[in-house]
């Protein structure tokens, strides 16, 4: 007579302890899934962070490059002017290899790919010119006898594609500048993973860095620019006096 009722007492028991263990595996297996949600999309972030910190130190070296391009242009315009012959060798911006598809903020992508648009086709026109100058140098070398005034035809024109690369080159400069200060208002306002939403929801759909915004940084990157030239030129005359 004890049996029975020993063997009712344990299948009584057997359900506690089999919803115990279905919930514990549940919430462990929840945990789990919501942990690994939550690192892809702090990997995602932090990803896009150093990939926007990178495109601010490209913008910066593309500015030191232009200045660099801009002083070889204008000696190499001057000596075309006298009629001598003038071996340039313009430095091309470099472009990092696929850095949009590690970007995650859309506005930044967007003002990124504009920007990349202008320096492609200011890589193509310095690589069309270096092209004609060298091809003139290689002419002029195995022509000898090549009639002075066909050489300085050509040399003028060379000279006219080198003033009007000059102003592309100006023209970059302000299209960096914009596209600097915009990083720079950026990752000022990207403090953590959810300031962009928090922002986004607190200006409705409006774009989160306004152009009054983008001024005032301009206005403050200037004079940063022009106090470093003042340091460099300082430098520069201490060494040409010792």
């Amino acid at each position: 007579m004890l049996n029975p009722q020993i063997t009712m007492q344990n299948k009584e028991s057997v359900w506690p302890s089999a919803v115990g263990a279905f919930l514990g595996a549940f919430f462990a297996f929840a945990f789990g899934l919501v942990t690994f949600y939550l690192q892809k999309k702090l990997k995602r972030y932090w990803r896009h962070k150093r990939a926007v910190v990178e495109l601010e130190h490209l913008v910066n070296d593309h500015l030191d490059n232009s200045s660099v391009n801009q002083y070889l242009l204008e000696g190499t315009v001057r000596t075309l002017q006298k009629h001598h012959m003038a071996y340039t060798l313009l430095n091309q911006f470099r472009l990092p290899k696929n850095i949009n598809l590690r970007v995650g903020n859309l506005d930044v992508a967007n003002a990124y790919l504009e920007y990349k648009n202008s320096v492609l086709k200011l890589n193509h026109g310095m690589s069309t010119w270096q092209g004609l100058n060298e091809k003139l140098q290689q002419n002029v070398i195995a022509n000898p006898k090549l009639p002075p005034p066909i050489i300085h035809e050509n040399m003028r024109h060379i000279q006219k594609q080198g003033e009007s690369l000059l102003k592309f080159l100006t023209g970059l400069d302000r299209d960096a500048k914009r596209f600097l200060a915009f990083i720079r208002i950026y990752l000022r306002k990207d403090k953590h993973i959810w300031s962009i939403w928090f922002l986004n929801k607190k200006n409705k759909g409006k774009p989160i860095i306004t152009k009054k915004e983008t001024e005032k940084d301009l206005r403050a990157l200037d004079n940063e620019i022009r106090e470093i030239s003042k340091i460099s030129r300082k430098r520069i005359a201490e060494i040409m006096e010792n």
